[in-house]
């Protein structure tokens, strides 16, 4: 009988083994001519996607698993344009805006209608008609934009800059220079916001990285700071927001070792810190091409890299100072260049797919948990009913909410509903404004929390928790028989959340009848690594934690069994 389960297992395993990273995507109704002049970027509507072709800048949009395409090759400016250096950026999932230089202006489109069309919104003129980048970042209805201007030579000089666009009104902030402290200019700009600052980076003197921040509500950027470094010079610096530090990743060639070539190294300090920490070596095997950074609301910042010597793309992530173990492989294409984007938890790859130009793009995706559901509060409405409200999850696919109630007289943290919006009535419960309060019955404290779950089925973390003492009817315990309870269960096995997990997650069950009970943990082989119940209990609903502290990370099975009633669910350990 253990043989045959053990079979069954590998059955179950082998059809529905979870793989983070989606196979490649092929979005074949469009070509691009340049990796470089990419930008795409993904809102409550899609993957939005502009690009650059003999010197005009085209539109498409994607869903978010790349099986459709809505629109291909819509234009933003015509062929012969002599644009460059395109970005998009969504604002408040309903208005798209496409950043670019057109001859010597920074110009700024857009459409109002889901890139089905396009139209002249501003334009800011520029210095110098010589730039090498520009890149553009949004924030609520502004959009912060950095560039470079070319100043001459020697060594190809360049000055980068900032400049805050306000969309609406429509509104352009004082120009300023941000290498002005540095003797030879500054190139390669790059930046990000957190709650009060923009944080600033850039390569001076054309090898070695350096940042400067600027206080929003200020005219003026404070004293510039080294970022720290090991090596010949820098080909890539990359800014962002995790565990309320500014992190630094670093693309480092470095020639001091047996073997030259190019490292990731990550340098991070407090918002307010005026120095920079050590870098920390991340990769001290050696790298190739592309490195992919960014940052998702779990505060891990994610690195995509070819490794030289293993001869693969990987994913690892950062959590700290703690750098995970390689997420898989990553079927990229033959091409080694790459667009990485990240909204909430979830990465989208964009790759060339041939090294012939043009070429196709191809999509890839890294599906996480979504965040968890913030602000939860708890009201009374017009009938005395407890009412949620919560803010809508960022989650660019989110399909729905689920609420969990505890009830203080027993049973644990049960799931109460299911919700498409961010607010939820409990109409079972009144709140009671009876004098004294002793005249309700049944009066006691109950605990709401709420999580989101997305299309790929992958619940959040829950909420944080909200409490009030209501009037409900006498709980059915678990495990009390009450032929007074009106209640109904049937038999059912929830999906554990959140999932992945590290270390403990929740398990819920349902049980339409008393009987015998087992909830066991299985590995990839079918072998038992945990029992979690296995004892007699009564009709009711469950919730018990598990705890995979002591586990490797990787992909388990969890089985109920009761009565004539068996269902498996798999949970994924990430540590």
């Amino acid at each position: 009988m253990k043989k045959y389960l053990i079979i069954l297992f590998l059955i179950f395993i082998s059809s529905t083994a979870f793989t983070q990273w989606t196979g490649e995507v092929n979005l074949s109704q469009f070509t691009v001519q340049s990796q470089s002049q990419l930008s795409a970027c993904v809102d409550a509507n899609g993957i939005h996607l502009v690009y650059w072709r003999n010197g005009g800048i085209k539109y498409a949009r994607a869903n978010y698993n790349g099986s459709t395409v809505y629109y291909s090759d819509r234009v933003i400016e015509a062929e012969g344009s002599n644009c460059d250096f395109v970005n998009i950026v969504s604002v408040n999932n309903s208005t798209l805006y496409a950043i670019y230089k057109k001859n010597n202006t920074i110009n700024v489109k857009r459409s109002v209608n889901l890139g089905s069309s396009w139209s002249q919104y501003s334009s800011r003129p520029m210095t110098n008609t010589g730039c090498n980048k520009i890149v553009a970042y949004s924030e609520g209805s502004d959009i912060h934009i950095g560039w470079t201007e070319y100043k001459g030579n020697p060594d190809y000089h360049y000055e980068s800059y900032y400049i805050k666009f306000q969309t609406s009104p429509i509104q352009w902030s004082y120009y300023k220079e941000v290498t002005d402290q540095e003797s030879s200019g500054g190139n390669n700009p790059d930046l990000t916001i957190s709650a009060n600052k923009i944080h600033y980076t850039y390569l001076a003197q054309g090898f070695y990285s350096k940042s400067r921040d600027k206080i929003k509500t200020s005219p003026d950027w404070q004293n510039s700071m080294d970022i720290p470094f090991s090596g010949s010079f820098i080909k890539y610096q990359k800014p962002v927001i995790a565990n309320n530090n500014v992190n630094a990743a670093l693309r480092v060639y470095y020639s001091f070792w047996q073997t030259s070539g190019a490292f990731i190294s990550n340098s991070d300090r407090p918002f307010d810190q005026g120095f920079w920490n050590e870098n920390v070596w991340l990769r001290e095997s050696e790298v190739d091409y592309d490195t992919e950074v960014e940052s998702t609301i779990d505060n891990k910042i994610h690195f995509i890299y070819y490794d030289k010597y293993d001869i693969k793309w990987e994913h690892r992530y950062l959590t700290g100072s703690t750098l995970s173990d390689q997420i898989g492989e990553i079927p990229l294409v033959a091409f080694p260049s790459s667009t990485l984007i990240a909204n909430s938890n979830d990465l989208y790859l964009l790759a060339l797919g041939s090294i012939d130009i043009p070429s196709w793009i191809k999509l890839q995706r890294y599906d996480m948990a979504p965040g968890a559901p913030t602000g939860l509060t708890i009201t009374e409405d017009a009938n005395n009913h407890p009412r949620l409200n919560w803010n809508a999850s960022p989650e660019p696919d989110k399909n729905y909410y689920n609420i969990y109630r505890y009830d203080y007289y027993g049973g644990g943290w049960q799931y109460l509903a299911q919700s498409t919006g961010n607010t939820y009535t409990d109409q079972t419960l009144t709140y009671c404004h009876a004098i004294p309060p002793l005249q309700c019955p049944d009066l006691r404290n109950f605990s709401f929390r709420v999580t989101v779950v997305d299309n790929g089925s992958h619940e959040s973390s829950p909420s944080n928790e909200v409490t009030a003492r209501l009037v409900g009817d006498p709980p059915s315990k678990a495990g009390a028989n009450d032929p007074n309870d009106k209640a109904v269960f049937e038999y059912a096995l929830g999906q554990n959340y959140p999932n992945p997990f590290n270390p403990t997650t929740t398990i819920n069950y349902s049980l339409k009848s008393a009987g015998e009970v087992t909830l066991k943990v299985y590995d990839m082989l079918g072998i038992e690594v945990a029992s979690i119940v296995n004892e007699r209990q009564e009709t009711g609903n469950y919730s018990v934690e598990f705890n995979a502290a002591n586990l490797p990370s990787g992909i388990y099975v969890y089985r109920l069994s009761t009565n004539n009633f068996v269902d498996t669910k798999k949970l994924i350990l990430l540590k």
